[in-house]
């Protein structure tokens, strides 16, 4: 991988800043939305070790996704108005317990 051209964007970007003016990739960006709860996170860090162990016992990426997904499904647990990935999807990490 490259990384000359984006380092160098970033060191202009941030003599840039000592001159008083903001490059666009050094502005701030709005946040879209409410940001996850703290529980939340957590819990998918937690989802995504549990996925971690059980493709180390030899299940494939979307075998142990979808072992874990049904599991938390099967305890109770459920995203609130989660949109996105199919159930037991983690392909993006994102769906793991949608």
């Amino acid at each position: 991988m490259d990384l000359h051209a984006p380092l160098t964007a970033l060191l202009r970007g941030l003599w840039s800043l000592d001159r008083g003016t903001i490059e666009p990739m050094l502005e701030k960006k709005k946040p879209r939305g409410r940001p996850p709860s703290i529980d939340s996170l957590l819990f998918r860090g937690d989802v995504a070790a549990v996925v971690d162990l059980v493709m180390r016992s030899g299940q494939t990426l979307p075998a142990a996704c979808k072992s874990v997904s049904e599991r938390i499904q099967r305890a109770g647990y459920r995203l609130p108005g989660r949109r996105g990935p199919k159930r037991g999807d983690c392909s993006d990490g994102a769906g793991l317990a949608a």
